[in-house]
């Protein structure tokens, strides 16, 4: 044991912990690592309010006097990157306004009796004129503070431990997502969620910084730019394909699954619309094969090539179609009405053998208009670019029609103006007389 730095209390326990805890000091960050590795221990990572709360009950003006404490956090091996002793980053850090410095010697971390942290050089035993004790913990790690330690709730799968290390998922990164699951962990099983590589789920930065995601679709805008390749994918709630869940840009449509989409989606009855521009390397017949449960429906250039819209079992369908070598719209629309799910997407090219579409031939980047900015951006803008909502800009529908001439599709003018819901507004059937107005009122 380290001689020259004083036991004043423990083991002590507070309820809900497995833990024993130990005041010490007034000692340095180093001198209190040697205690606390004599005791079998480390210095205190704080995990709750709740556990904070109640050291600073017994700790806090222990003897009357008040005891500011070394804890176990510390930017020492990446300066800003603050993480506990275990080399758990932050989950809860209370600290002291206008806390953390920049100062490099200031690279621990200890707590005032008020409960705030505040950073320090950890080769001091004070700080100015306040003196620094230190908390130390004994015993099994228990970051979730849920009374069991952490080895038994990883043993028990009662919390995942993806990477490993030991240490409970839930206690190792935020969860910005509020799914449950934290985001290091998002990430390392559902790599997509961070198309940028920035180690932050696309949909939480680009909440935080709007600027990123022109179309508001929780994709940062780089990783659906001109130079990139992959299906830019919308799940949404059912086949009507109205309510948005996610967005995503993939490598193929290829999947089978009786569960959600991907780990930790949270749902399991979806629909979905995949689309891009479809590279086609040579002028030829192109045939395109879709192996779904359920309903299928595929668009090249605007034209149907494949329509199957209605509930079944697995099935194989098939199209050929002739294109000429260049660019060419892609729109796959698929839905699940329950149990297995499926969808996997296939091509003949020219010149080529069946295999499946890869995204390698697909560019989520999508600018019809050729204004060099994306249709979704376009449409963001101004939503009146895309009144019927199908994420095609109107002027480039390949079957437009704007009837009376009033530079509104008619597909936008149908509410209240389409009776016998033939798709053709009915001020242009009366005008043309294709229908009689009988009562004179349009």
């Amino acid at each position: 044991m380290a001689s020259d730095v004083d036991i004043l209390d423990g083991p002590s326990q507070i309820a809900g912990s497995v833990t024993d805890y130990y005041l010490i000091g007034p000692c340095t960050v180093p001198d209190a690592r040697k205690t606390a590795a004599s005791l079998g221990g480390k210095l205190l990572a704080i995990n709750t309010p709740e556990e904070r709360s109640r050291l600073l009950e017994i700790y806090a003006t222990f003897e009357g006097t008040p005891r500011s404490v070394w804890i176990g956090l510390s930017d020492e091996l990446a300066e800003g990157d603050w993480r506990w002793s275990t080399g758990e980053p932050t989950l809860y850090v209370p600290w002291f306004p206008n806390r953390p410095t920049v100062d490099p010697t200031r690279n621990h971390a200890y707590m005032t009796p008020g409960g705030l942290l505040i950073d320090a050089d950890g080769s001091r035993a004070s700080d100015d004129e306040t003196p620094l004790y230190a908390i130390v913990e004994v015993g099994d790690s228990d970051c979730n503070a849920n009374g069991v330690p952490d080895s038994w709730d990883i043993e028990d799968l009662e919390s995942a431990d993806v990477d490993g290390d030991g240490v409970p998922d839930e206690c190792q990164s935020e969860d910005c997502s509020g799914n449950g699951v934290p985001d290091e962990v998002d990430i390392l099983t559902t790599p997509w969620l961070d198309c940028d590589g920035d180690g932050v789920l696309d949909a939480c930065a680009a909440i935080e910084n709007p600027e990123i995601d022109c179309n508001g679709n929780l994709i940062a805008d780089v990783c659906e730019g001109p130079d990139s390749r992959g299906f830019l994918g919308t799940y949404f709630t059912d086949r009507s394909l109205t309510t948005e869940i996610v967005s995503r840009v993939q490598d193929t449509i290829n999947f089978t699954r009786n569960a959600e989409p991907w780990p930790y989606a949270g749902f399991t009855d979806f629909a979905a619309r995949w689309k891009g521009i479809l590279e086609a390397p040579f002028t030829g017949f192109y045939t395109f094969y879709v192996t779904s449960d359920d309903g299928v429906r595929l668009f090249i250039d605007g034209e149907p090539v494949i329509d199957d819209w209605r509930p079944h079992s697995s099935e194989e369908v098939s199209a050929g179609v002739f294109l000429s070598g260049g660019d060419h719209s892609f729109v796959l629309e698929w839905f699940d009405s329950g149990g297995e799910a499926q969808c996997i997407v296939e091509w003949v090219p020219a010149f080529g053998g069946r295999e499946l579409l890869s995204g390698a031939n697909i560019r989520p980047f999508i600018d019809c208009d050729g204004n060099g900015v994306s249709d979704g951006c376009d449409a963001a803008t101004d939503p009146g670019l895309d009144c019927n909502e199908n994420g095609l800009l109107d002027e480039c529908e390949p079957l437009a029609v704007d009837c009376d001439g009033d530079g509104i599709y008619d597909w936008c003018e149908l509410t209240d103006n389409d009776c016998d819901l033939d798709g053709v507004p009915d001020d242009c059937e009366i005008a043309d007389a294709v229908a009689a107005d009988c009562q004179l009122d349009g």
